[in-house]
Parts: C-alpha cells; sequence; structure tokens
C-alpha cells in the first residue's frame, strides 16, 4: 500500500508541475504572439516558454519513469531512485527539445518513443515559428518607421 501511495503521489505531484508551466507558458506565449513590436521582453518571453516547454516535458519523461522504470535508458538510474533524477529527464528533454539527441539516453518503450518525437518535432517548430515572427515583425516595424 505504501508503494502504491509513493506511486499515486509522484505522479500527482509530477501531473501538477506539467499544468503550471502549461498555464504560464501558455499566457506567456499567448503575450509574445500579441506583441506587435520586437522588444527585450518579447525576446525574453520567448526564450521562457522554450525553457519551460524543456522542464515541462522533462516531468512527463519523469512520469514514464515513476510508471515504468523502463521507459527511457538512463545509465545511473536504479528502481530506488525513480522520481528522484529529475536532473537526468531535464537533461533528455533539453538534448531531445533542441533536437541533438546525444544518445547517452535512449527512449526504450513506446510511450517514451512518441513523447520524444513529438518533443523534438516542438521544438524544431517552434524555433522556426518564433524566430519567423519576430523576424517578420521586427521588418515590419523597420519598413513603417524609415516610410515618409
Amino acid at each position: 500500500m505504501l508503494f502504491l501511495n509513493h506511486f499515486l503521489v509522484g505522479i500527482f505531484h509530477n501531473l501538477f508541475i506539467m499544468l503550471f508551466f502549461l498555464f504560464v507558458s501558455y499566457h506567456i506565449l499567448h503575450a509574445v504572439l500579441n506583441d506587435d513590436d520586437v522588444s527585450l521582453d518579447t525576446i525574453r518571453g520567448a526564450v521562457c516558454v522554450y525553457l519551460f516547454a524543456g522542464i515541462g516535458w522533462a516531468y512527463l519523461y519523469d512520469t514514464l519513469l515513476i510508471i515504468d522504470a523502463n521507459s527511457i535508458e538512463i545509465a545511473a538510474l536504479t528502481e530506488d531512485s525513480i522520481g528522484t533524477h529529475i536532473i537526468d529527464t531535464i537533461y533528455f528533454s533539453f538534448v531531445t527539445l533542441s533536437g541533438l539527441g546525444y544518445g547517452d539516453q535512449v527512449p526504450i518503450t513506446r510511450p517514451a518513443k512518441l513523447a520524444a518525437c513529438i518533443e523534438v518535432i516542438f521544438g524544431q517548430f517552434f524555433v522556426a515559428v518564433l524566430v519567423a515572427r519576430l523576424v517578420g515583425l521586427h521588418l515590419r516595424n523597420r519598413h513603417e518607421n524609415s516610410s515618409p
């Protein structure tokens, strides 16, 4: 019974953290995309969303490890340390989000592989779309300011 309580507490803990990061990221992204001018705050907001996304994905991977300890192959992970190696899942998340994929940590189960695929696609599209949006806004504002 104690294991079941620890199991559920870990899952709900991670779920609430993921929901928090999703909520905050949504509102920051909404502000970034509705900004008509490219400012330092716009760039900071975009960076925050990217970092929050990486941390949110890390908690998803940690949840997968709580459910199945063999979800992701992490060298230093033992059965007793599940849920305590969030730094390993943060590392895996940002390596995946950026598209680097070193290969030292590998998703094993289908849910972990699916999550990693979605994260790498999200990471690449986020950077591409956001950079295009910011460059477009900057060029438009520059053109408007230079027009007589």
